[in-house]
């Protein structure tokens, strides 16, 4: 895509004007290889804000993203942020149902395996709460039993760990076509 910013990684101390003169000029960004996560970050908030993306890469509303990995609620959260979803996380099951009274999420993005109450519980309370909420299982186990289990639940859309991002996007851009437009903004969680 054509709209969308690149940031290019190089090897250490390999000279910017040892890139293709043809490649640099697409290029909006050029870090090292041996950049910091938070270079890298900043570089990544810096070129790829909402306004700069194309339409259909766009979204709106509220995500609520459990998981009990932190570091992925991490990227999770800078990949809808940059989209322009709001977006609340929570580490557990039991912290998901207390949050989505209160941010009225558009959509879920649930983690099954989670110590406490895993996934599929969270899943029927969740639905049982709010029947309309899209939510989206996810697991680092592809298991036929545990997707029927899910769609049985409720689930909108089962996918397999490590997210495979393009598809996530798809799904969401799917949704958002459906979904409510975004309610206001609650306080902070």
């Amino acid at each position: 895509d054509e709209h969308l910013p690149i940031i290019l990684l190089t090897p250490p101390r390999e000279a910017p004007d040892a890139i293709d003169p043809r490649t640099a000029a697409d290029v909006q960004c050029l870090l090292s290889s041996d950049a910091s996560e938070d270079e890298l970050l900043a570089a990544v908030r810096r070129h790829c804000t909402t306004s700069s993306l194309p339409e259909h890469v766009r979204l709106s509303g509220t995500a609520l993203l459990v998981d009990d990995e932190p570091q992925l609620l991490e990227t999770l959260q800078e990949f809808l942020e940059v989209r322009g979803c709001r977006v609340v996380t929570a580490t557990s099951g039991e912290e998901a149902l207390d949050r989505v009274s209160r941010c009225q999420p558009t959509f879920v993005v649930l983690d099954v395996k989670m110590a406490g109450m895993d996934g599929l519980l969270t899943l029927k309370k969740l639905k049982a709460a709010r029947p309309e909420l899209p939510i989206i299982v996810a697991t680092a186990v592809e298991d036929e039993e545990l997707m029927s289990q899910a769609f049985v639940l409720g689930a909108h859309e089962y996918i397999v760990k490590p997210y495979n991002l393009r598809v996530l996007q798809h799904i969401l851009a799917c949704l958002s076509t459906a979904l409510p437009p975004p309610r206001p903004p609650h306080a902070e969680l």
